[in-house]
């Protein structure tokens, strides 16, 4: 079943994508509202944490190379046991594609197509993913996320450099004063479970043409997508101040007021699809894996016939957000921070690493 294949460069641009996009749409009013000048401190600690999910993923996928998270955690805890864990996994990959449909169009909604129902868009953005993930698969999305990750980095420094100009840099103080240790710990936890989203690699890891890169092409992915981020939420921070804790997308209100020589203006039009389409990819990647693993777990030979299946639930769970803030806001503070973060993340990924330890450890000292 498995045919496809990527290189080092590509997962580079595959997690650096996936991860900026909606951290740059939902993250940062959150952080701000919580941690308000230390915001950026929050976002530090969101980095760490992700760098030490995505070494613990690559480090789980290294001791299986050519096994996917479907195949090594039934090696590692049985066909059963193997089985149930994935659970959570699949949830997670079936809900946040509904969630992302619904975010995604009701932004686009928003800003570009007033005038066009919210399930419209969806449907369109549906018609996408069947075509890109149908085609060659993960090979399809990681040539796409060359292309746009190069040029979400470009933009984002871009809009950095032509706002200068509006920032007060004495707004970031003063530094941890106003605000306690847990106030800054909670504003951390948005960005970190968006960051944290490197479980994907489990995913990933064993199409790559050359697994051993893995771990520092995935670091560095992590590495410049966190930084990026904390890099905007400062802008953010010294333009804004306090009326960025009550902004819904800050860093796109932050592109509306960007006006130079004259001529360049309105870039906010294309700063939304730039972001587009890294959004895209993230939805993409998601689908692949849900898609992938479900055909796995159910021991089906072709996974491209589960695309449609993935797709039809990700719409469904998609329209039955009755709002925004449901998606957005009630989403990620009932399920995704509280309980899909600390489970997939850290739980089940340090459960195999220290049961596959003890199996081979055991193993050898057996032998």
């Amino acid at each position: 079943m498995r045919k496809m294949s990527i290189s080092g460069n590509q997962l580079f641009w595959l997690i650096f994508t996936m991860q900026t996009g909606m951290c740059l749409l939902l993250s940062i009013t959150p952080v701000i509202r919580h941690a308000m000048q230390d915001a950026w401190i929050s976002v530090i600690l969101a980095g760490i944490v992700s760098l030490l999910v995505t070494w613990m993923s690559v480090k789980l996928c290294m001791r299986y190379p050519k096994m996917t998270l479907i195949e090594f955690s039934r090696s590692i805890l049985g066909k059963w046991l193997g089985s149930i864990i994935i659970i959570p996994y699949l949830i997670k990959w079936y809900s946040i594609i509904g969630a992302i449909l619904r975010q995604c169009s009701d932004f686009l909604h928003l800003m570009l197509f007033d005038r066009t129902p919210f399930w419209v868009l969806i449907i369109m953005t549906i018609a996408l993913l069947v075509y890109v993930t149908i085609t060659r698969g993960i090979e399809s999305i990681a040539r796409c996320a060359e292309v746009i990750g190069p040029l979400l980095i470009m933009t984002v420094i871009i809009v950095f450099l032509l706002s200068l100009k509006y920032m007060d840099w004495h707004k970031i103080l003063p530094i941890l004063v106003d605000n306690k240790p847990l106030d800054i710990w909670k504003g951390s936890l948005p960005p970190m479970s968006f960051f944290a989203e490197s479980t994907i690699l489990t995913m990933l890891i064993p199409f790559m043409s050359k697994p051993k890169a893995a771990m520092s092409k995935a670091m560095r992915g992590s590495l410049v997508a966190f930084m990026l981020i904390w890099l905007i939420t400062i802008a953010v921070v010294i333009s804004f101040d306090q009326l960025a804790a009550g902004m819904r997308y800050p860093f796109f209100v932050m592109t509306g007021f960007i006006s130079t020589m004259e001529f360049i203006q309105n870039v906010d039009a294309y700063v939304v699809i730039i972001w587009f389409f890294s959004v895209f990819i993230k939805l993409a990647l998601y689908v692949f894996a849900a898609s992938y693993g479900t055909a796995q777990w159910f021991g089906m030979k072709n996974w491209k016939n589960v695309i449609w299946f993935v797709v039809i639930v990700g719409f469904v769970v998609s329209v039955s957000f009755k709002n925004v803030d449901q998606s957005s806001i009630d989403y990620p503070s009932m399920y995704r921070i509280p309980l899909d973060f600390p489970i997939t993340a850290f739980a089940i990924p340090l459960l195999l690493l220290v049961v596959s330890f003890f199996r081979k450890k055991t193993a050898k000292d057996g032998g």
